[in-house]
């Protein structure tokens, strides 16, 4: 860094940590050297940016997708996230759990990126589609009770609730009731 400022080159942003009695700021330096028109080293220029806070939220922000991502993977509910398109008429995988790749037998690698009724051909008919499309429009959430899924993969009953997050994003959480109204109907 010495060396750079002597030949005026500016150097990059490091981060350093200083102590203020017992509170720690991390703070961000950059700078350069100033040379006079004989290119005679003169001095140097610094900034230091004080990144305590984003460092803190970056962190707040990290532990919170770790949580998210620990009970998205180890809930018994399956859970599909769609990207809408086309103004909420079709919609493609962005996230698929474990649970769902259980009770669907299909892998999240395998659906990530696809339209759902390239993966789910049976959704239409299972009315899953509109109550998306519904949901997609108004946000307003939607419950819906057991109806049976069939394609020529997978079958079974199934219960769905369907909402928009903030990101548009719809979520479908799901469970297989299938055991239950088998039960019910024996």
């Amino acid at each position: 860094m010495t060396k750079a400022i002597r030949e005026g080159v500016p150097f990059r942003e490091r981060e350093v940590t200083l102590f203020e009695g017992e509170k720690r700021r991390h703070v961000l330096y950059s700078g350069a050297g100033l040379n006079d028109i004989s290119g005679r080293f003169v001095g140097a220029i610094g900034v230091l940016r004080d990144v305590t806070e984003e460092r803190r939220s970056r962190r707040i922000l990290e532990l919170s997708e770790a949580r998210f991502r620990e009970v998205f993977e180890h809930m018994e509910s399956g859970v599909a996230i769609y990207e809408p398109t086309e103004d909420g008429e079709r919609f493609f995988f962005r996230d698929f759990n474990s649970a769902g790749e259980r009770i669907d037998r299909v892998k999240r690698e395998d659906i990530l990126g696809k339209e759902l009724l390239e993966v789910f051909p049976g959704a239409e008919a299972f009315g899953i589609v509109d109550a998306m499309k519904r949901v997609a429009k108004s946000g307003t959430p939607e419950f819906l009770t057991e109806q049976e899924y069939a394609d020529e993969r997978i079958s079974g009953w199934r219960e769905n609730y369907v909402c928009r997050l903030d990101s548009n994003e719809i979520v479908v959480v799901y469970r297989n009731v299938t055991e239950r109204v088998e039960r019910e109907a024996r």
